[in-house]
């Protein structure tokens, strides 16, 4: 497979960066590069103890090439993998993922809020979420909702 080098331009885009404040107090292990597009951090917070594997991911845009979706969606879901081997940490993902959840039933890792005409990168994010265990948490409440 071919790769070709992606900067992030001017404008931003196709950068991702973790900020972590710092009353989490985290003592950082390791951290990562996978892509212009997908990063990790590897940390123990100091209070608890408790190993933290922390993602930051930008897929690439719906109108982007089907290789470049398939390249993004792959590497996320080889990291992810490789960070599930350790039982004790927990795994947090931040994810600009340009998706959009399409309308249907509710599954482990996709709730019914806010669901729209799915487009391809909805799923293939909601396909990563269920083959990787893990859950769009913001799509199981009324985030943002004014009562």
């Amino acid at each position: 497979m071919s790769h070709r080098l992606i900067r992030v331009d001017s404008g931003g885009n196709y950068g991702v960066q973790l900020r972590i404040h710092r009353g989490m107090q985290l003592c950082m292990r390791g951290w990562g590069v996978v892509s212009p597009r997908l990063t990790t951090v590897t940390g123990t917070l100091q209070k608890t103890r408790a190993g933290v594997h922390a993602v930051s991911a930008h897929a690439p845009h719906d109108k982007d090439t089907d290789e470049a979706k398939n390249t993004f969606w792959h590497e996320l879901q080889i990291t992810v993998l490789n960070l599930m081997h350790d039982d004790d940490f927990f795994i947090f993902l931040a994810i600009d993922a340009n998706a959009r959840l399409g309308h249907g039933g509710e599954s482990a890792s996709v709730g019914h809020c806010d669901r729209d005409l799915e487009t391809d990168n909805g799923a293939r994010f909601q396909a990563f979420l269920q083959s990787s265990g893990l859950a769009a948490v913001n799509t199981f409440f009324e985030c943002g909702r004014q009562s």
